[in-house]
């Protein structure tokens, strides 16, 4: 069988990229093993248009379904990524915070610091569930309670 895995039939992975970037100077612990292929932590990116097309793919690289993405997707992929597969959590958090930011140009995004505008999620240790998520200095989310989308 040569085709992905996936944990939910109807959540597709989060698209996923990385390069090692022709002609770039890139020290040794800056790279890491991925599924027998040497990836470098700062270009690695994982990001989601929740409910845009998702695509699944053939482990040949050949596109073998399209389905639609959900905003969980992006967390799935990162839960998967930790748990099943074994990435640890100082490589995988960057790629969808910081590496994620930087490669479309928000230097004020993807970070916790004085002056950066970063959206936090608190996550369970261990089941990775959502728990709560802040923006802009205000709870959107926690255990029992989430805020209502506003109806046009």
């Amino acid at each position: 069988d040569d085709h992905d895995d996936h944990d939910d039939h109807d959540d597709h992975d989060a698209g996923a990229g990385a390069d090692g970037g022709a002609g770039a100077a890139v020290e040794h612990d800056e790279r890491f093993d991925f599924d027998g292929r040497e990836l470098v932590r700062t270009r690695c990116v994982l990001s989601s248009d929740a409910f845009g097309s998702s695509p699944s793919f053939a482990r040949t690289g050949e596109v073998i379904s399209y389905g639609m993405s959900k905003p969980t997707s992006l967390l799935n992929a990162v839960r998967r990524l930790h748990v099943r597969h074994g990435v640890p959590l100082d490589v995988l958090l960057p790629t969808v915070t910081c590496n994620a930011a930087d490669a479309v140009g928000i230097p004020g995004k993807g970070r916790i610091a004085v002056g950066a505008d970063a959206d936090l999620l608190l996550l369970d240790a261990t089941t990775f569930e959502l728990r709560y998520v802040f923006a802009k200095g205000r709870a959107l989310k926690t255990p029992t309670w989430c805020v209502p989308r506003a109806v046009s």
